[in-house]
């Protein structure tokens, strides 16, 4: 039992390091398509896990690094499915309301 929190405790830190954040993000923003996105950011959680799984047991490690991979997956998902929507939407209404108050003047 103690093992399984600590996986899930590798896992949750995973998803909400910041450098993981930040590589999501850049994906969004440089990368093309969602399979590139993900791709990228699964690659960056298991980059990210490797630096905390050395030293532990092989199987551990590999654990380590598929639970970082994991949570990159999931970040990256959180990213376009919410984040991505909420700032085109957010950068369309500054416009629409840039446009209304230039026609009013």
């Amino acid at each position: 039992m103690n093992e399984l929190l600590e996986a899930v405790a590798h896992f949750l830190g995973a998803l909400t390091s910041p450098l993981l954040l930040a590589a999501v993000a850049a994906a969004c923003w440089f990368l093309r398509g969602p399979g590139q996105v993900r791709i990228a950011a699964a690659a960056a959680g298991a980059l990210l896990a490797v630096f905390d799984s050395i030293g532990a047991g092989l199987a551990w490690g590999a654990l380590l690094v598929g639970l970082g991979a994991a949570a990159g997956l999931v970040a990256a998902e959180i990213a376009l499915a919410v984040v991505v929507p909420l700032v085109l939407f957010g950068l369309r209404a500054a416009s629409w309301l840039r446009l209304r108050l230039i026609a009013r003047r």
